[in-house]
């Protein structure tokens, strides 16, 4: 699984440091009271938010090239090197989300399966009557 898909990517500022700040707005109650005539109800609902900050982690990694290669025949080889670094970063990210994921559930049971799927214990009872139920 692409556990990146449901994240929202930022951009860092040059020379910003090591902490995002980000802002969660907070739900507003929804409006179930009919208009009237007057203009004044339902009452205002003021806007508030949460302001979040994330300490940042960096994370990287290089490629030593071992190989003689002619000047004007380089390219493909560093092409080649930087497929094969953007994949090990594409890994990387997944596993790192994935392992926060994981410390941030409340309870996981992915025993053959997704989050919070029960293992059904078929027991000979169940069976007969299932049995009796086709007949």
């Amino acid at each position: 699984m692409n556990y990146i898909i449901p994240a929202d990517k930022v951009s860092m500022p040059t020379n910003g440091g090591t902490t995002c700040r980000f802002m969660r707005p907070r739900a507003l109650t929804p409006p179930t009271v009919q208009l009237g005539n007057s203009g004044v109800d339902p009452a205002a609902q003021v806007p508030q938010r949460d302001i979040i900050d994330a300490q940042m982690a960096f994370f990287g990694t290089g490629c030593v090239i071992n190989e003689q290669v002619i000047l004007q025949d380089q390219e493909g080889v560093l092409a080649w090197v930087s497929e094969r670094l953007a994949v090990s970063m594409r890994q990387a990210e997944d596993l790192i989300l994935r392992d926060y994921i994981v410390s941030a559930a409340s309870e996981i049971n992915a025993g053959g399966g997704s989050n919070n799927d029960r293992n059904v214990v078929v027991v000979k009872p169940l069976i007969i009557d299932l049995e009796c139920l086709a007949a």
